[in-house]
């Protein structure tokens, strides 16, 4: 019969731990920090298609379309964001193509991150989305 001596195992656990715990917690952070950078995305996105929807009305300018875009966006506490749109007028035609208005949304990805870009994975990037519908109704003269 074999005996293991267990006192020489005595602490490995608490080695194997103090080895693994920090790759846990950088791995944790690491998907935090992609999901927060991911969420705001994904806000932009529907703001800009909320800004895109404001503009899409007959007689709407690029300012309430922006705003619109701005106070969903303060409804998750973003800011530093660049809001911008391309509004369809008479002169351009009536084809599809012409009918269309554009509204973006910009942000530095670093902002979107919960704690800036600290080991500089972003950067210089930018998160840029946009939205585009189509104009209804009578289109206007441009201003």
């Amino acid at each position: 019969m074999i005996r293991r001596d267990h006192r020489s195992r005595k602490g490995a656990t608490a080695v194997e731990m103090a080895i693994i715990a920090p790759i846990l917690v950088m791995i944790l952070f690491a998907i935090t920090q992609f999901s927060s950078v991911f969420f705001t995305r994904h806000t932009l996105m529907l703001a800009a298609r909320e800004g895109a929807r404001q503009l899409a009305i007959e007689g709407a300018s690029v300012a309430e379309a922006q705003e619109s875009a701005e106070e969903y966006l303060n409804g998750f506490g973003i800011t530093g964001v660049t809001l911008s749109g391309e509004n369809a007028y008479k002169g351009n035609g009536d084809s599809a193509a012409a009918r269309r208005v554009r509204f973006e949304a910009k942000m530095s990805a670093a902002d979107a991150s919960l704690i800036g870009d600290v080991l500089n994975v972003f950067g210089e990037g930018e998160i840029v989305v946009y939205a585009i519908m189509r104009k209804e109704g009578e289109l206007t003269s441009a201003p």
